[in-house]
């Protein structure tokens, strides 16, 4: 099979992920979502029992064969992709409580390695058949339950092996290092000053903490200020306040 013959699907996933991403929380109207959920299950029934008449032998023209070859894939993906949506963004009502039970969390885990490993399964079943087989709905009903559980059976290992430590792999490389508030920067300065200090910015660029100056000092006119039992005296150059004294400003 053609690599483009998924093409189709493989843009509707690029498509849903960016929605999801930038419109998560979006508010749906409910006409909206109704019509959706219709085109959904059209869209998705379609694909799979369009070519029921054609697998019981009736005639086909060339122009259903064409526009079905060319769009089931794709119509099926639409379909999956909005119930996708409407269960990320909370409108997924029964259908979001079905797929969120805890029971299929297991079976979720699995589901990438199930979906390469099931052709492997169905091929050495047909390649071990040395009769006939007859297809009725009991036999269809059997060999569908019986290679499921041969592939998840053969999918548990596998994913322990290769997918659980490449998932870890890739989620440590790609992960972003974020330094506690504590251990940054800010937080380190903040941790330096008493509990009773606050601080406060200044347009100079310096900043105070109950009358403590931090940075460049400011050029200052005459202050009076009051400091250890002296009453006053002038400072003509810095701006100085010491041990928690009130700087009083010329006030």
């Amino acid at each position: 099979m053609k690599t483009f013959t998924h093409a189709g699907p493989y843009y509707v996933g690029i498509v849903l992920g960016y929605l999801m991403i930038k419109y998560n929380d979006v508010r749906i109207p409910w006409w909206v979502n109704l019509c959706g959920w219709c085109s959904s299950t059209i869209l998705c029934l379609s694909s799979v029992y369009g070519a029921y008449r054609w697998n019981i032998g009736e005639p086909h023209g060339p122009l259903l064969t064409v526009i079905y070859a060319g769009l089931h894939r794709t119509t099926f993906t639409i379909g999956i992709a909005w119930v996708t949506f409407a269960c990320v963004t909370g409108y997924g009502g029964a259908v979001n409580k079905i797929l969120s039970w805890s029971v299929l969390t297991p079976i979720s885990r699995l589901t990438f390695m199930i979906y390469l490993l099931h052709s492997l399964v169905i091929w050495v079943r047909m390649g071990s058949l040395k009769e006939r087989v007859y297809f009725n709905h009991y036999n269809m009903l059997y060999e569908y339950v019986g290679n499921i559980v041969t592939t998840v059976i053969l999918t548990v290992p596998f994913y322990l092996l290769l997918e659980a430590p490449l998932s870890n792999l890739e989620r440590l490389a790609f992960s972003r290092v974020r330094l506690p508030k504590d251990e940054s920067p800010e937080g380190k300065q903040n941790e330096q000053l008493p509990d009773n200090v606050i601080e406060t910015g200044h347009s100079n660029g310096m900043s105070r903490s109950n009358g403590i100056s931090h940075g460049k000092p400011e050029i200052a006119p005459t202050a009076n200020v009051e400091l250890m039992g002296v009453k006053s005296f002038d400072l003509v150059q810095n701006e100085v306040s010491l041990f928690g004294s009130k700087n009083l400003n010329g006030r």
